[in-house]
């Protein structure tokens, strides 16, 4: 008689049920005055979870406001609160990091920032000068543009912050901020443990 061989039971090894969204953001370089840096601080992003049959376009959008009333209910999940201030002059050569999370799978239609106004500095008569960026109009943005979460994936979605867009200069010498982003790109690879 041959020997015996033990059995021994599998484990099933469970698939992920979660993906990871990673938010990036980054500028293109500004043109014109001698803008040395321009530090602007956004304190939350949320992220919305599309109801059966909702639908958001794909592909480059920009940033709209939030209407004043809108609320966000329990289909929003909170990527970060903790405010986070970004240089985008360095951000034109480069991209950093803002938020990330693991999510649950599934179809998400709409990003949301809360951005805080900031200081720009200039080079003005050979002398670096720091004046307060205003903040006109919304502080609350919004991307609307789907991005899909899937499990044992990580998504990443590169936002553009312009500069040279979000930052105007009145006759009277005030730096005014009016936020210009978009959703420039969406990558998905595996997600690493």
């Amino acid at each position: 008689m041959g020997a015996e061989k033990s059995c021994v039971p599998e484990t099933p090894v469970s698939p992920p049920e979660n993906g990871k969204l990673v938010l990036l953001i980054k500028d293109k370089p500004i043109g014109g005055e001698e803008v040395l840096e321009v530090n602007v601080t956004i304190s939350k992003v949320m992220v919305h979870k599309a109801l059966l049959g909702e639908e958001a376009p794909k592909g480059e959008v920009e940033a709209s406001a939030v209407a004043q009333g809108e609320k966000e209910d329990t289909t929003w999940i909170v990527i970060t609160e903790e405010p986070n201030q970004f240089d985008l002059i360095k951000l034109s050569s480069a991209q950093e990091l803002f938020g990330e999370k693991e999510l649950d799978e599934g179809i998400y239609s709409q990003i949301r920032l809360t951005v805080e106004t900031g200081k720009i500095v200039v080079k003005e008569d050979g002398e670096e000068r720091t004046y307060d960026l205003k903040l006109t109009g919304q502080s609350r943005l919004k991307i609307v543009r789907s991005f899909q979460i899937v499990a044992g994936e990580t998504t990443e979605l590169l936002l553009d912050f312009d500069a040279e867009k979000s930052v105007k200069k009145t006759g009277k010498g005030v730096y005014l901020l009016k936020p210009t982003i978009t959703l420039v790109k969406e990558t998905r690879k595996p997600m690493e443990e």
